[in-house]
């Protein structure tokens, strides 16, 4: 008579090994969209068929109902659960292709054949043959002889659990240090059930001659869970790791509690190249910097320049529970927001000027006009004419400056706005300095200057005709608003080598100071001194003048000593 008490503390293992492995599949099915859990899901359900079919033939009495249970155990059960093991570690390794699926489908081809033999045993002999019971100790058990098949199955099921065990053994090896553990665990898990799966088919069990393989699952799936909650196993994994990771624009490097560097993405090698090396010191790896470790560690953010670029370098404390167990270094490059920065400051500065012009520059010509036309109207028929003539000319003058003063301001609202088009052409030089002086000539007589144009030959430049007209009427304007009377302004022309030409243009005037000479070409910059009559600039006439001649591929310099004059040269390409 068998003992019960051994039987059924065999079976007691069984249902433990099935709740284990519907508890993993269910498990593992709610985290089917991470890398390797679906298929990790499918081979706990093909576990648990072998367990619910080898329960039923440990259990039953007769060959035939046996026999029902080998079948429950071939049905998506044994021939499956290697295949799936398979999928599950390519998966989880991120080693997917464009056409895994296919790939997958073909791999079941052989599983397939398997079942479809197995429920179909009693009518060939491809599985097995010559089926009977026997007596082990106390458990009744099946024995038999293998048919062809039966080597095909075994021998394609152990190559795939081999490949599976080689290839996650090189994954362990290559992995950085953070993915390790629960990568060994993984491996750990699955190699036991092999084992215990290879001592049975190669007839090495000489316990009751029972198979253990799917009580190893058991041992699986315990290793799972302890996997699953100590290091969160599927909620992330290298796959993800890869795929999030390393896709990442800004550059993450993770060390560990003692400060060294355990893991990196290619964006931080870009800017760090030795975390590279796994183990480096966060301080050597800093050492290039002027960052302090310890200050960045303990949450100070910083910005460094590498290659050009400005990164902002900030870090935060990694902890499991109460216990620290690393940090996380992030790194941004803030190059464009910088440049942003300084085009916002920029703007705000010519805002700032705008808003100046309006409220004092435009307004205070225009009380001049006011006052020196109500003077001309309330005492014309008393005034004698040489007083009349010289109100007029004040007036003439005001309204010239307060033209010219319009025109810079709309020219230069319309730069700051790219609504000035660009248009190349080719000029005469010496055609647009007679048309800016022409322009200049009643002004200057008015003050006694005498402009000496010291240029006679013609020389042609490729240039937007319109902005370097503009060009060289404020500095024609500026050199004759800053001039004494009787003084001269003299304008040069000289060709340089390598096709190109300087236009300097020299006043006799009050000049500038060394400090003033630094920012006359600066937006934030407003002019402290007046003409030699009073008159007011904004000093948007040289910002513009550098924006219009560097747009046509010149470049303009200042010259000047206070109390003797200043001399601005303009250089211009020649065809």
């Amino acid at each position: 008579m068998p003992d019960i008490s051994e039987v059924t503390l065999f079976l007691l293992l069984i249902a433990l090994s099935s709740l284990f492995a519907f508890w993993a599949a269910v498990y593992f099915f709610t985290k089917r969209s991470v890398p390797g859990a679906l298929f990790l899901s499918l081979s706990e359900i093909s576990a648990l068929f072998w367990n619910i079919g080898y329960f039923i033939e440990i259990a039953a009495e007769t060959l035939s109902f046996k026999m029902t249970g080998v079948k429950i155990q071939y049905f998506l059960g044994i021939p499956f659960t290697g295949v799936f093991w398979f999928l599950a570690v390519l998966d989880y390794t991120n080693f997917r292709r464009k056409s895994f699926y296919p790939v997958a489908v073909l791999l079941c081809i052989i599983p397939f054949l398997t079942m479809i033999f197995a429920l179909a045993m009693e009518s060939h002999e491809l599985l097995y043959r010559n089926t009977r019971l026997i007596e082990s100790g106390s458990f009744l058990l099946i024995t038999k002889d293998w048919g062809p098949w039966f080597y095909v199955h075994v021998y394609y099921s152990y190559l795939i659990l081999f490949a599976s065990a080689v290839y996650l053994i090189y994954f362990v090896k290559n992995q950085s240090v953070m993915f390790r553990g629960q990568a060994g665990l993984l491996l750990g898990g699955f190699l036991v059930p092999v084992i215990v799966s290879v001592i049975y088919v190669a007839g090495m069990n000489s316990f009751m001659r029972l198979d253990f393989t799917n009580i190893a699952f058991t041992y699986s799936a315990v290793v799972m869970g302890f996997a699953v909650q100590k290091y969160r196993l599927f909620d992330i994994v290298p796959a993800a790791r890869d795929r999030v990771f390393e896709s990442l624009e800004a550059g993450i490097i993770v060390a560990d509690a003692s400060r060294r560097v355990v893991d990196c993405n290619n964006s931080a090698l870009q800017v760090f190249p030795l975390a590279s090396r796994t183990g480096t010191p966060v301080e050597q790896l800093l050492n290039e910097t002027e960052i302090n470790a310890d200050e960045l560690l303990n949450g100070k953010i910083f910005q460094t320049e590498k290659h050009g670029n400005i990164y902002q370098i900030a870090s935060a404390r990694l902890s499991e529970g109460m216990k620290q167990s690393g940090y996380i270094l992030t790194l941004h490059d803030v190059t464009r927001l910088k440049e942003t920065e300084q085009k916002l400051n920029e703007l705000n500065q010519s805002k700032d000027r705008l808003f100046s012009i309006i409220a004092h520059d435009l307004k205070n010509p225009f009380f001049g006009l006011i006052g020196l036309s109500e003077i001309l109207m309330q005492d014309y028929d008393t005034t004698d004419d040489e007083y009349k003539k010289m109100l007029i000319s004040e007036i003439n003058l005001l309204s010239v400056n307060t033209h010219q003063l319009l025109d810079n301001l709309l020219d230069w609202s319309r730069q700051q706005t790219n609504q000035i088009s660009f248009h190349p052409e080719l000029f005469s030089i010496r055609d647009s300095l007679i048309t800016a002086l022409h322009s200049l000539n009643q002004i200057a007589k008015s003050k006694g200057i005498v402009i000496r144009n010291n240029v006679s030959h013609t020389v042609l430049v490729t240039a937007d005709k319109y902005m370097i007209e503009t060009v060289l009427r404020n500095l024609l304007s500026n050199a004759v608003k800053f001039s004494r009377e009787g003084s001269v302004i003299t304008v040069d022309l000289t060709e340089l080598p390598g096709k190109t030409c300087s236009i300097s243009i020299s006043d006799q005037g009050v000049g500038m100071n060394k400090a003033a000479l630094e920012k006359i070409f600066s937006p934030a910059e407003k002019p402290k001194t007046a003409g030699t009559k009073g008159e007011r600039g904004s000093g948007l006439g040289l910002i513009l003048c550098k924006d219009f001649i560097e747009k046509n591929g010149g470049t303009i310099r200042a010259e000047s000593e206070l109390g003797k004059g200043s001399t601005f040269t303009i250089t211009l390409p020649v065809t």
